[in-house]
């Protein structure tokens, strides 16, 4: 027994040479940040102003936090002797640090919070450096050199940490990760081990094959191809030709077909406060539809002599009409309550010509704006008169119904609602804009839309002053006075201020001048008119037509018949209407009775 408690007595000095031997192997905090400072201390930066005189917890020092042991995550200023004193966070951010992380920092084994963003450390980080912070929670290495991976771990609390503008790359990959510094950068700060990237034929080479062999193969299909449709389009090119003819320029929309209760709905049960505007044929609301858009319903007044099935055959007719000078009729409503019907057209922000000649506003209509309105206007009465079959009348041409859309740009609205193609049925609108032909025949026809457009080109020349002047005697005067003027400036609308094109000016006034004409054959086409507006014709005016007398009102715009050389402006009945013309020009300068 005596022999065993001997060597008892001589293993426990060994054990606590051990013990004291490892205690001394591990740096305690105090002498981890010595290390640190003599590692990183740098200019003037946070390191640099670790004070060794003043205790690193109790000073602190810069970018150090402490806390005890018992309340590790509430910090608190406590001297680093004691043991139970320790550092909770390193913040060593924007210090300008280089170099490679030291093994040392893994002594700080107590820390919550490591913030190293902001400085130009570089190398490896190696996973098992976390290993040694068992409750780290927050971790921001952004903005600095680190390469190689990512470290990986588990750990939930640490997992989003910020790596961001380093220079990781994947393992075994050949670009830098997302959001990283550019590759001249970290190749300039620090040693990348990229492998080369494969090309694209690396990567795809059963691709490259099948491109190899299918090229030649298209090319040659592709040949054979076109040779074929030439071939086709040679054999169809009569057929070709008439379905060019037969279809129209602008593709047909179909017409909708609204139920009553969504038009109800839009118009607010047709409430006033909706309520645009109302004229002989009906109101006008403003309709605000579930899918955002904005349209205009037109409520009809049931007329007395024209059916059911007749109408909406023409309405249906006037719906598949598209053009850009043209209001389109978007669709209808068959289930209307009593004597009405509804009609849907899109809705024109700048509302109509009336509208803007009526305005307060005197930069509404400048003059190229108004000068844009008649081409417009001339370009959708051509496609109404020449392009649509059957051939659509307007009838009640006036400036009311010419809408202007948000770029006002001029659509003709209010067409088609007579009789479409037929002469039977007549409607007078205002009457400075109503052909006085109609007086003597009771009918309207396409040459009743030029004298209406001749009218409004007179409207758009002089202003809203035309609309108050009495009588067409004393508008046939204005339009001779105004094209035979060499300097209009005295007779234009005064709202211009004198900016305007006086040769467009001239020009319009010599085109109304043509549309008003006595004999409608004698008046030009609306294709016609268009193709002056435009500039591709020549106005077929002489000085014979313009310096007409003006003793009677059918003399001031009939007078300039007599030339021989009028009956052949157009082609239409050339000889006999140039001798009727005559004589009825003869029988006005005489005071006849034929005068109106």
């Amino acid at each position: 027994m005596p022999g065993r408690l001997w060597h008892l007595l001589l293993v426990i000095p060994a054990l606590l040479s051990l013990y004291q031997a490892a205690v001394s192997a591990t740096p305690q905090e105090a002498a981890v940040l010595t290390q640190l400072k003599d590692i990183w201390s740098v200019g003037t930066n946070k390191v640099s102003r670790w004070n060794e005189s003043v205790d690193p917890c109790d000073g602190p020092w810069p970018g150090i936090t402490c806390a005890l042991k018992d309340a590790i995550t509430f910090p608190k200023k406590c001297r680093i002797s004691n043991t139970s004193c320790k550092v909770i966070s390193l913040d060593l951010s924007n210090s300008n640090l280089t170099g490679k992380i030291p093994f040392i920092l893994g002594g700080l084994s107590n820390l919550l919070s490591l913030d190293l963003h902001g400085n130009q450390l570089l190398g490896e980080v190696a996973t098992q450096l976390f290993d040694g912070f068992p409750d780290i929670r927050h971790v921001d290495c952004s903005y600095n050199y680190f390469n190689d991976t990512i470290p990986i771990t588990d750990r939930a609390d640490i997992k989003n940490s910020s790596w961001e503008h380093n220079c990781f790359f994947e393992y075994g990959g050949c670009r830098l990760l997302p959001n990283m510094r550019s590759l001249s950068e970290c190749q300039n700060m620090t040693e990348l081990d990229l492998r080369t990237c494969p090309s694209w034929v690396q990567q795809n080479p059963i691709v490259l094959y099948i491109l190899v062999g299918v090229i030649p193969f298209s090319v040659i299909l592709f040949t054979f191809l076109i040779v074929m449709f030439c071939c086709w389009r040679r054999q169809s090119k009569n057929r070709m030709i008439k379905s060019k003819i037969s279809s129209s320029k602008i593709q047909s929309v179909e017409c909708r077909v609204f139920t009553y209760q969504e038009l109800e709905e839009a118009t607010n049960k047709f409430h006033d406060n909706r309520l645009l505007g109302c004229g002989g044929s009906g109101s006008v609301y403003q309709g605000r539809f579930a899918n955002g858009s904005c349209m205009v319903v037109k409520q009809l007044v049931k007329a007395r002599d024209c059916g059911d099935a007749e109408f909406w055959k023409e309405v249906l007719t006037v719906g598949t009409i598209q053009h850009p000078n043209v209001l389109p009729l978007r669709g209808y409503c068959k289930e209307s309550r009593g004597r009405e019907r509804l009609l849907v057209y899109e809705y024109m922000s700048n509302g109509s010509v009336l509208d803007a000649l009526l305005s307060n506003d005197i930069y509404l209509l400048p003059w190229s704006r108004r000068y844009s309105i008649a081409l417009g206007t001339a370009c959708g009465l051509e496609y109404l008169h020449e392009h649509c079959t059957p051939r659509i009348i307007h009838k009640d041409l006036k400036p009311s119904n010419i809408l202007l859309d948000r770029n006002f740009t001029a659509r003709v609205g209010d067409f088609g609602l007579a009789k479409i193609g037929l002469f039977e049925q007549t409607h007078v609108g205002a009457q400075m804009f109503v052909d006085p032909d109609y007086t003597l025949t009771g009918k309207l026809t396409d040459k009743s839309d030029v004298f209406s457009f001749g009218m409004l080109l007179l409207v758009l020349i002089k202003g809203r002053q035309v609309l108050e002047t009495p009588g067409k005697a004393q508008l046939f005067s204005c339009i001779q006075v105004l094209a035979k003027a060499d300097d209009p400036s005295e007779l234009v609308d005064p709202r211009l201020r004198g900016v305007f094109d006086m040769k467009q000016v001239i020009l319009c006034a010599q085109i109304a001048l043509l549309c008003t004409r006595i004999l409608p054959d004698l008046r030009p086409t609306m294709g016609e008119i268009r193709r002056i507006l435009d500039g591709t014709a020549s106005i077929p005016l002489t000085t014979s037509m313009i310096n007409s007398p003006n003793s009677s009102s059918r003399g001031s715009f009939v007078s300039e018949c007599p030339t021989p050389s009028i009956g052949s402006c157009y082609g239409h009945r050339a000889g006999s209407f140039i001798s009727d013309c005559y004589n009825m020009s003869t029988n006005s300068r005489h005071g006849g009775a034929g005068s109106i």
